[in-house]
C-alpha cells in the first residue's frame, strides 16, 4: 500500500488528516485500495464491471467528523482509479488538494498539417503511444509487471472522439469511422505522419482531437450514502471514466473548486462532472469552475425503476433498472416514499411507502409497500422514490467549453441557478428532460429559477431545430398528452449573448408556466412551445449590435411595470429625481484606489494633477458634499423609513404574504415563511467615507489600506444623517438587518518601503499579502468595523456593546481573504446556508470564519453603487448603455426595494 493510502487505513472519526505541504503523492493502481461491491449509477455496463470494482487512493467506510486538508499538496494518479470513495459516511470535508493523472486516460493531438489526406499529427507530450501495423496505439503507463495499465488502438469501436477549434473554441463530434489510417509512421518523439483512408475526413489544421475509451469502469470521486460532504478549494485537472459521483448522499457542497485541464491541455473529464444521482437535502455548487468535458457539466436526477411483476395479495412489487449503466446500487430505504409514474406520459398517479425492500440480483429489487397496489401497467409503468429528491444551488459558477450541455437538473426540490456564466456549450445552458423509457433518470419539477447569468454561444450544435439555450423536453411518449411534467419556470435579470442561428431560443414543452422578464438579449428571441401553461414574458430587452453602434440615439426602454412591488407606488417620481441628480453627476474617475500621480504644477498659484480626472472628481466631489447631497441623503432615508412602516403595515394585515411570527418572545416579521431583512453597505451609506476621498485629493502618496483605518477610526468618520434612525427603526420592528462591505484585513502593501518580505497577511495559497489589519491596530477588519459600528450608535450582534441585537449582522466580504462580493452575500442571505465573514480575532464573541443563515426576504437593499443591489449590474466590459438598459428595466424597484445614495466619485465601472 502507498504513502497516501496508508494514511487512510486506520481513520478514526473526528479526525483530521493534514498533508505534506506541497507534496506529490504518487498512488499506482497496485499500490491503492482494491474494493468490490462499488456499483455506481451511471458508469459501467454488468458486463463492464460484473464485481463493481474500484481502486481508490482516498478510502473512507462509515466514518463521520472527517477533515481532509490537502496542504496544498497532489495526488498523482498512476493508471486508472477514483480518487475518493466515500462509503456512508457523516460531516466529510476535503480542502486544498489537487488531484492529476500522470498519464491520462483521454488522448490529446493536433493536425499539424493535411495534404490530401496525409496528415502530420502532434501527440500530447503526456500521452504514451505506439505505431503498430498501421495503427495509431493508445497506451498507458507500464505497472509493476512491466505491462501498460491499459491499452488500445486510436481507431477502435470502444473510443469516443471530439474535436476542438481552438479559434472558434468549439467542441464537435468526429465520426469514429474517419479515424482509420492506410497507413502510419512515427516520424519524432511525438509526430505521427498518416495517410486517412478517408481522404476527405474533417482534419483540419490547428484542430485537436480527444479521444477516449468509452468504459466508464472509474470515476472522479464516488460517494455513496453520505451525509454532509464538503469539498473546498479542489484543483483536479483530470477524472476518468465519469467525475464526481454522488450517489444518494444528503447535503454536498463543491465551493471554490476548479476542475479545468492542465496547463496545454483541453479536456478534463470524459463524461459529466458534477453527477447528483438520487440525492437528497442541499446540493451546492458555488464559485467553481468547469472547463473542458467531453459531456454535461451537472447533472441531478433520480432513477425510474420500472415494474415488472406484482403480488397484490402481499402488497409486494418487483422493479428493475432498465438503463445498462445504473445497476446493483441500494435505491431504497425502509420509510421512503414512492411514486408510480404513468410510462407514457410521466404523470405521478398513485404514492405509497416502502416497508422493506430486498435485492434480488443485480438490477431487480423486490418493495414491500405500506397500501394496497393501485392498477399498474407491468412492464411499462414505473416507480421513483420520491423521498431522495434534492434541492440544487449553483452560483457564481463558470462553464466553459463543452462538447456536452450545461446544467440538467430533473428534481423536484427547489433549484436557483443564478450568477453563473455559461461559454460555448455544445448543447443548452438548461437542459430539462425526465423520461422512463431511455435514460430513466427522473423526474418533474416544480420551479426552476435561472437567474442572472450569462449565457454566450451555447447550443452551437443544433441539438435542435431551432438551437434552443433553454430546453425543456420531456420524453412524453402519448401524442395526446395534454397534462403539464414539469411546474414553473422563472428567467430573470440574464444575458444570452452570441446567438448561434441568429435568435436566441427557449423551448419549453410540457411545461405549467414560465416567466421570462428582465433579460438582454443580443440578438431577437423566440419562446417556442408546445403543451405549455402559461408565458409571462416582460421587460426583456433586445439589444443588437445596431443598438450599440448607435447607443446615443437608442431610445430609452420602456418603463412597463407588470407588477408593483408592495412599495413601490408613491416613490418612484421622487426617487427618479434622486436618480437623475446621481446618473448627472457622472461616473467620471473612480474612487482614487491611490493618490495623485506626478507632481504638481503651479500655474498662477493654483494647483493641477497631471491626471484631469482628478480636476473632475474635484468638481464632483464639492457636489456630493453639497447641501444638496445632504438633502438626497435624508431623502433617501425618509423613503427606506417609509418603506419599512409599510412592511409593518402589510404584516399587521397579513397581506402580500408579510405576516409576524413571535421567536424567542420577540416579535419578528416574515414573508411566505422567510424572516424579512434588510441589507446595507456600510461605506457612503451609513457612514460618511466621503471625506476620506477628499483627504485623497490633497494627498500625494499611494492610498493604502492602513490609511482607510486610521479614518475609519478617526472623528472624521461619522453616521450620515438618518442612518443610525433608519436602521435601529427596522430593528425595532423586527426586521433584520445584514451590513455587508469591502473592509479587507490587508493594511500596508508589501511592495511599500519598510514592508518588503512581511510574512504578515496570508492568502488562502500561502501568498503574502501584507501585514494584516490585526498586526497593525490590533484587531481584525471585522472586529474593527464591528466596533467602529457600535460607536456611531449602530445595534450590531457583539454581546459586549451597550447596543447589542442578535438581529444585526456583519457580513464582511474581504476578497483577499474569501474572495466573496456582494452579489454573493446577497445571495446568501436570500437562500441561507454558510456565509464566509472574514478573517475575526480571538476577542470575536463567537470566533467564526462562517455564519450559517436561514434562508431571508431581502425587501430592500441600500447602498451607494449598483451592483450593491444586484450582480447583474457587477458584470464586467459592460458600458453605460447596457448597464442603464438595466436600470430600466429594474424600474419598479428603485425606491422600493432598492435605495440608492448619491455617488458621484465612484462606479462599478471604475
Amino acid at each position: 500500500m502507498c504513502e497516501l493510502c496508508a494514511l487512510f487505513e486506520n481513520v478514526q472519526d473526528g479526525q483530521c488528516i493534514t498533508l505534506e505541504h506541497n507534496k506529490v503523492y504518487h498512488v499506482r493502481q497496485e499500490d491503492a485500495f482494491a474494493l468490490t461491491g462499488m456499483f455506481c449509477s451511471n458508469t459501467a455496463k454488468i458486463h463492464e464491471n460484473p464485481q463493481g470494482s474500484r481502486l481508490a487512493a482516498i478510502y473512507l467506510h462509515a466514518k463521520k467528523n472527517i477533515v481532509i486538508d490537502g496542504n496544498a499538496a497532489t495526488v498523482l494518479v498512476h493508471g486508472k482509479m477514483t480518487p475518493f470513495i466515500f462509503d456512508r459516511c457523516e460531516n466529510v470535508t476535503v480542502k486544498n488538494l489537487t488531484v492529476d493523472y500522470a498519464c491520462p486516460t483521454m488522448t490529446e493531438f493536433t493536425v499539424l498539417s493535411n495534404e490530401n489526406g496525409v496528415c502530420e499529427l502532434r501527440i500530447h507530450d503526456d500521452c504514451r503511444f505506439c505505431v503498430r501495423e498501421n495503427e495509431l496505439i493508445w497506451m498507458g503507463e507500464d505497472g509493476a509487471d512491466g505491462v501498460p495499465y491499459w491499452e488500445n488502438s486510436a481507431a477502435a469501436d470502444r473510443r469516443y472522439v471530439k474535436v476542438y477549434d481552438p479559434v472558434a473554441e468549439q467542441c464537435r463530434d468526429f465520426p469514429r469511422a474517419d479515424l482509420t489510417f492506410t497507413s502510419a509512421e512515427q516520424t519524432d518523439e511525438h509526430t505521427v505522419r498518416v495517410v486517412l483512408k478517408n481522404p476527405d475526413a474533417d482534419f483540419v489544421p490547428g484542430h485537436i482531437f480527444q479521444t477516449r475509451n468509452i468504459v466508464r469502469d472509474q470515476t472522479g470521486g464516488l460517494f455513496n450514502r453520505c451525509k454532509d460532504l464538503t469539498f473546498e478549494d479542489l484543483r483536479v485537472k483530470f477524472m476518468h471514466g465519469l467525475g464526481m459521483v454522488s450517489q444518494f448522499c444528503e447535503n454536498v457542497t463543491f465551493r471554490n473548486c476548479d476542475f479545468t485541464p492542465a496547463e496545454g491541455r483541453t479536456i478534463a473529464s470524459t463524461a459529466d462532472f458534477f453527477q447528483f444521482s438520487g440525492c437528497k437535502g442541499d446540493l451546492v455548487l458555488d464559485s467553481c469552475k468547469a472547463h473542458g468535458a467531453q459531456d454535461d457539466y451537472v447533472n441531478v436526477h433520480g432513477t425510474h425503476l420500472r415494474v415488472v411483476d406484482t403480488d397484490a395479495e402481499k402488497r409486494r412489487i418487483t422493479v428493475r433498472f432498465m438503463h445498462a449503466e445504473t445497476w446493483g446500487i441500494q435505491a431504497f430505504e425502509s420509510g421512503d416514499t414512492l411514486e408510480f409514474i404513468k410510462w407514457d406520459t410521466l404523470i405521478p398517479y398513485e404514492e405509497t411507502v416502502v416497508t422493506a425492500w430486498e435485492k434480488l440480483n443485480d438490477t431487480d429489487i423486490l418493495l414491500h409497500l405500506d397500501r394496497a397496489l393501485p392498477e399498474i401497467e407491468i412492464d411499462k409503468d414505473v416507480v421513483e422514490n420520491a423521498t431522495w429528491t434534492p434541492n440544487l444551488y449553483v452560483r457564481n459558477c463558470d462553464f466553459g467549453v463543452t462538447a456536452g450541455r450545461g446544467i440538467l437538473c430533473t428534481t423536484r426540490g427547489e433549484v436557483i441557478i443564478e450568477n453563473n456564466r455559461f461559454y460555448h456549450l455544445w448543447g443548452p445552458a438548461l437542459l430539462l428532460e425526465d423520461d422512463c423509457n431511455f435514460w430513466f433518470e427522473s423526474g418533474y419539477t416544480k420551479h426552476i429559477i435561472f437567474r442572472n447569468n450569462e449565457v454566450i454561444g451555447c447550443d452551437y450544435a443544433h441539438t435542435d431545430t431551432d438551437s434552443p439555450v433553454i430546453r425543456y423536453s420531456p420524453k412524453v411518449l402519448n401524442e395526446n398528452s395534454t397534462a403539464f411534467v414539469h411546474g414553473k419556470l422563472t428567467v430573470s435579470g440574464n444575458t444570452f449573448k452570441e446567438a448561434t442561428l441568429g435568435t436566441h431560443t427557449l423551448r419549453l414543452a410540457y411545461l405549467a408556466q414560465a416567466q421570462i422578464t428582465d433579460n438582454i438579449f443580443d440578438a431577437p428571441y423566440n419562446i417556442s412551445t408546445h403543451c405549455t401553461g402559461a408565458i409571462k414574458d416582460e421587460n426583456n430587452t433586445v439589444c443588437t449590435q445596431d443598438d450599440a453602434d448607435t447607443s446615443a440615439d437608442v431610445p430609452s426602454a420602456p418603463l412597463s411595470v407588470p407588477k408593483k412591488h408592495p412599495l413601490q407606488a408613491k416613490k418612484i417620481i421622487a426617487f427618479v429625481l434622486t436618480a437623475v441628480l446621481l446618473f448627472g453627476c457622472g461616473f467620471g474617475g473612480g474612487m482614487l484606489m491611490s493618490g495623485r500621480n506626478g507632481e504638481e504644477e503651479q500655474q498662477n498659484g493654483s494647483s493641477y494633477a497631471d491626471n484631469p480626472a482628478y480636476e473632475y472628481m474635484a468638481g464632483a466631489f464639492a457636489w456630493q458634499t453639497s447641501a444638496e447631497a445632504q438633502a438626497l441623503i435624508l431623502q433617501s432615508f425618509n423613503i427606506a423609513e417609509r418603506n419599512a412602516e409599510e412592511l409593518c403595515e402589510l404584516a399587521t394585515a397579513a397581506s402580500e404574504g408579510y405576516a409576524w411570527k413571535t421567536v424567542g418572545g420577540k416579535r419578528q416579521m416574515f414573508c411566505d415563511g422567510r424572516r424579512v431583512a434588510v441589507v446595507c453597505e456600510i461605506d457612503s451609506t451609513l457612514l460618511n467615507t466621503y471625506a476620506f476621498a477628499a483627504d485623497l485629493l490633497n494627498s500625494a502618496h499611494e492610498r493604502t489600506y492602513k490609511d482607510f483605518y486610521d479614518f475609519l477610526q478617526s472623528e472624521r468618520c461619522e453616521a450620515l444623517p438618518g442612518a443610525v434612525d433608519f436602521v435601529n427603526q427596522c430593528i425595532r420592528n423586527g426586521i433584520a438587518v445584514f451590513y455587508v462591505c469591502t473592509h479587507t484585513d490587508l493594511a500596508i502593501k508589501t511592495t511599500q518601503d519598510g514592508y518588503a518580505g512581511q510574512t504578515g497577511y496570508q492568502d488562502a495559497q500561502g501568498n503574502v499579502l501584507g501585514a494584516s489589519v490585526a498586526d497593525v491596530f490590533g484587531r481584525t477588519a471585522y472586529d474593527l468595523t464591528v466596533r467602529v459600528l457600535s460607536d456611531h450608535g449602530f445595534p450590531v450582534s457583539d454581546k459586549k456593546a451597550k447596543n447589542y441585537s442578535a438581529d444585526a449582522v456583519l457580513l464582511l466580504h474581504d476578497p483577499m481573504f474569501n474572495g466573496t462580493d456582494n452579489g454573493e452575500l446577497l445571495d446568501s442571505i436570500a437562500t441561507g446556508g454558510s456565509v464566509a465573514t472574514g478573517e475575526r480575532g480571538r476577542d470575536s464573541e463567537a470566533f467564526l470564519s462562517s455564519l450559517e443563515l436561514a434562508p431571508h426576504r431581502i425587501s430592500m437593499v441600500l447602498g451607494d453603487n449598483l451592483n450593491d443591489m444586484n450582480a447583474l449590474f457587477a458584470q464586467d466590459g459592460e458600458d453605460t448603455d447596457v448597464r442603464t438598459l438595466r436600470v430600466q428595466a429594474y424600474a419598479e424597484k428603485w425606491g422600493a426595494e432598492y435605495i440608492v445614495f448619491p455617488n458621484a466619485v465612484r462606479s462599478i465601472q471604475e
